[in-house]
């Protein structure tokens, strides 16, 4: 059984504070999911483990457990926390190594007796869409980008009428109601 591996790399940048050091990034919203419930929607699989060297110890109702970044023997896929992939099925390919986002590796797949031992660029690839997150205001450009998506996969989605002596600020195209 191929297990899923959440990545939150080490980053001495400050870019996710006040998060870092408090709750892995894999637990952050991108849209309406965490990017840890993007990830197992696109590969179909529940996450078994956060890798996290800052985080270690974290537990909060149905997180997987954390646990420092070390090596991991396959079938596994290690995806990147700082990643959040939009809605639709990942390439699965058993020659596949890797998954990317515009040339930049978001995912490594270890086959049946594999050994991932870090972040690596070898190995055939497949091109997932999603949005690169980076750090804590990134978090907002996911919101914008996945939200509509999130929204029509509820079945909401835009024409519902605006409540009477509504504003609409922008472009109303773009406005989303449906118990809101």
């Amino acid at each position: 059984m191929t297990l899923l591996y959440l990545l939150d790399q080490d980053d001495d940048s400050g870019r996710w504070a006040p998060f870092l050091g408090a709750r892995p990034i894999a637990e952050l919203r991108a849209g309406a999911w965490r990017i840890r419930e993007r990830w197992e929607r696109a590969l179909g699989i529940p996450a078994a483990v956060i890798l996290s060297n800052r985080v270690s110890g974290y537990h909060e109702l149905d997180e997987p457990a954390v646990r420092p970044i070390g090596p991991i023997r396959g079938p596994a896929v290690i995806a990147r926390s700082d990643f959040a992939p939009a809605d639709g099925p990942a390439p699965r390919d058993a020659e596949l190594r890797r998954l990317t986002a515009a040339g930049r590796v978001v995912a490594w797949l270890v086959p049946d007796g594999g050994v991932w031992s870090g972040p690596a660029a070898d190995g055939p690839a497949a091109e997932i869409a999603g949005v690169e997150i980076d750090g804590t205001f990134g978090l907002i450009t996911a919101l914008e980008q996945l939200l509509p998506g999130d929204c029509a996969a509820f079945g909401i989605g835009t024409g519902d009428p605006l409540p009477a002596g509504s504003t609409v600020l922008g472009n109303p195209d773009g406005v989303i109601l449906r118990g809101a």
